[in-house]
């Protein structure tokens, strides 16, 4: 999609009955505007990639949580621009998410994890609702469920 096809975001894009939204941005190029027309308040499931140096505007991508009702129930994060306040502040929004994959290396680390860290003395969670939790880090796989 990415470099083959520009996205102009004039048309706006209201669809309630997606649940699933899967998106991989392929090739050189950039896919800024992709989110900024789509209001989807029924989505459940997102999954968005980035392959062969496509880049994207994690602003737009915000703008989305915060224009649409998102309750997203499912969150796949791969290889995408984003650095750990921006997905921070993409899941302060994600109140219902039970599943979190992340494969973002540059994104990873303490202030993330201990974000979506479980404490009884916590009066409210990032994620309260977070079951699996998956971070994919170079070589490093760790993979958390709760049951």
């Amino acid at each position: 999609m990415c470099g083959r096809r520009k996205f102009t975001g004039r048309a706006h894009c209201s669809s309630p009955p997606f649940e699933k939204l899967d998106v991989t941005f392929r090739g050189p190029g950039r896919s800024s505007s992709f989110f900024q027309p789509l209001n989807l308040p029924a989505l459940k499931d997102l999954t968005v990639a980035t392959v062969g140096g496509c880049t994207w505007s994690r602003q737009i991508f915000v703008a989305l949580a915060l224009r649409s009702p998102l309750h997203l129930e499912r969150l796949h994060l791969e290889q995408v621009e984003m650095d750990s306040h921006e997905l921070l502040q993409f899941l302060q929004r994600m109140r219902s998410l039970v599943d979190l994959r992340i494969e973002l290396p540059a994104c990873v680390g303490d202030t993330l994890l201990n974000a979506l860290c479980y404490r009884e003395t916590d009066e409210q969670h990032l994620v309260p609702h977070l079951k699996t939790l998956r971070v994919w880090v170079e070589t490093l796989m760790i993979t958390s469920s709760q049951t």
